[in-house]
């Protein structure tokens, strides 16, 4: 359910870059920053609400499921329900919180470096187009997220240098958030089975 729910929001958002704003377009448009926080808080919203239903469908499966005369004592009054809060947090909200920790640092990173050195390195819209990819990447999904994203740049702005005439000129990573996320998305599905993800895997 929360591959699709990412995939959803993050086409969602790609669909709304190219429609709010051209290619080269260099002003702020506060409207569309607005509309990219909007998601991205709505993106957490919705991902912890998956987590909360996946804990609830774990605790009836343990109380009413077919081997509930075993995993009822998983149960408060058999067992605490810290127990049960434990295994939900590890299981089904850990990967996006800690995702979500490296968003908000991202955030404020940005937001402060930008402004530093005068709004030379990012559009506003990017802070939260950045954030909303980095959450929706998961851990340790964010690893992959980061390599992909600067191997894309470096590639885009190498074939860029190659076959125009924009010499000099590096790709931005305004339209490279996003898809790149959903590029980490499909195929941490096939990566989620190689020892060394389940090596960093909480």
């Amino acid at each position: 359910m929360v591959f699709y729910i990412s995939l959803t929001i993050l086409v969602l958002s790609l669909g709304a870059q190219l429609t709010l704003r051209s290619f080269g377009n260099r002003s702020t448009n506060n409207k569309s920053v607005r509309i990219y926080e909007w998601i991205f808080y709505g993106a957490i919203i919705l991902i912890f609400a998956n987590s909360f239903y996946l804990s609830y469908s774990q605790y009836k499966i343990w109380k009413y499921g077919p081997l509930s005369e075993f995993t009822k004592f998983f149960l408060p009054p058999h067992q605490s329900i810290n127990y049960f809060i434990g295994y939900s947090l590890f299981n089904f909200f850990a990967t996006y919180l800690v995702s979500l920790v490296f968003a908000f640092l991202f955030l404020k990173a940005v937001k402060y470096y930008n402004k530093k050195f005068e709004e030379k390195f990012f559009y506003h819209e990017e802070y939260y187009l950045g954030a909303l990819a980095i959450f929706l990447s998961g851990f340790p999904g964010i690893f992959i997220y980061i390599i992909s994203l600067f191997l894309a740049s470096a590639l885009g702005s190498l074939i860029l240098n190659k076959f125009s005439t924009l010499k000099g000129e590096r790709v931005s990573f305004y339209y490279l958030w996003i898809p790149v996320a959903i590029f980490v998305i499909i195929i941490s599905r096939y990566l989620q089975q190689l020892p060394i993800w389940q090596l960093f895997k909480l």
